[in-house]
């Protein structure tokens, strides 16, 4: 077969894509912006910042369920060792009665009383603290040699996270508060509980993005890998330098909420000489711009980066089907790519 004529192999093509690092999707989503400067579609001098939550494919992460997933992760691992003829500390391990504590979680999720659901909480968790610390001896004397992939994933998970989810568990039972940086997820490091004010989803549990769209509608994305909540008061900083650092231009009107109102905001914008700030002052404070006819443009201009969030979550920023945190960054990314790109290719 003629290499011209060669068949086009779509596994291979998605696993490439898909393998890239983060880096690589924001270049192709700015050189994609910049098809769009070429043809007119946009000039980027226009910007208007916003922030979404990209949430991590997990379900609502009570303390029950995690400990319920604690414990059947281990008891995974020790089977398959008890079935692979490793008897190093297994059985002992393998004392537990399975049956009892999955009869206790049901209690514990059809318990109405808080007092009594807290007590079988506080049992099931001295429970499985006793097979984690059992569990965490027998794998310390077992090789670890010709063990399955998926079994070593399960140990490593459980090597890391097992015993501080326990006493992050034991301070909620003794307290009834949630520690600072309790662990959300065993498949999920970047997550963390976001407040957005939504009557409909009071927790949304992932990471925020910060998303700047320019004028025509091309949109680009940031997230904070040291601030999973990446705080809107201080962000802009980082917007206006990722969007100067890939276009060598800075754009000559901005506008964001109330939340962006911050002096680090404010500084940041002055500092790139841009005079048009439409950032919406909070409190009793009063706006960078007098004309009030601009005011209500800037004001109408802002609103409608609400309704473009709500197109790009469609194939990204919504709620992820990625089982890895890479992945689901990486699905956030593909999904700029994919809104831009659209824009470019109606054009001719």
């Amino acid at each position: 077969m003629d290499k011209d004529e060669a068949p086009y192999h779509h596994t291979a093509y998605v696993k490439f894509f898909n393998e890239l690092p983060l880096p690589v999707y924001e270049e192709i989503n700015f050189t994609v912006i910049s098809m769009g400067k070429e043809r007119g579609l946009t000039k980027t001098k226009d910007l208007d910042v916003d922030s979404t939550v990209k949430e991590a494919n997990i379900t609502y992460p009570t303390d029950a369920k995690n400990l319920k997933t604690q414990m059947l992760m281990i008891l995974d691992c020790l089977q398959y060792f008890k079935k692979s003829e490793c008897n190093d500390g297994v059985d002992f391990a393998l004392n537990f009665n399975t049956s009892k504590a999955l009869s206790d979680f049901k209690k514990y999720f059809s318990e109405s009383d808080q007092d009594k659901k807290m007590a079988i909480l506080l049992a099931l968790t001295k429970r499985i603290k006793i097979l984690t610390e059992n569990a965490l001896a027998a794998f310390a004397r077992i090789k670890l040699t010709k063990v399955k992939w998926y079994i070593l994933r399960k140990i490593a998970k459980i090597q890391r996270y097992a015993k501080v989810y326990i006493q992050q568990v034991e301070h909620y039972c003794r307290t009834g508060h949630a520690c600072k940086n309790k662990i959300l997820s065993f498949h999920h490091e970047n997550v963390a509980s976001v407040q957005k004010g939504k009557e409909h989803k009071k927790y949304e549990f992932g990471e925020v993005w910060q998303i700047g769209r320019l004028d025509g509608n091309f949109c680009f994305g940031m997230f904070n890998n040291n601030d999973l909540r990446y705080n809107d008061s201080t962000a802009m900083e980082d917007v206006l330098a990722n969007l100067v650092v890939h276009t060598n231009t800075h754009p000559d009107t901005v506008t964001a909420d109330r939340a962006y109102w911050s002096d680090t905001n404010i500084n940041a914008v002055e500092s790139l000489g841009i005079s048009e700030q439409g950032i919406h002052p909070r409190g009793k404070k009063q706006w960078r711009i007098t004309n009030p006819d601009l005011r209500v443009k800037f004001i109408n201009r802002r609103a409608g980066i609400e309704p473009i969030i709500a197109h790009l979550k469609q194939p990204g920023p919504g709620k992820s089907n990625m089982k890895t945190d890479k992945g689901t960054r990486i699905e956030g990314a593909k999904s700029f790519i994919a809104f831009n790109l659209r824009k470019v290719l109606a054009s001719f």
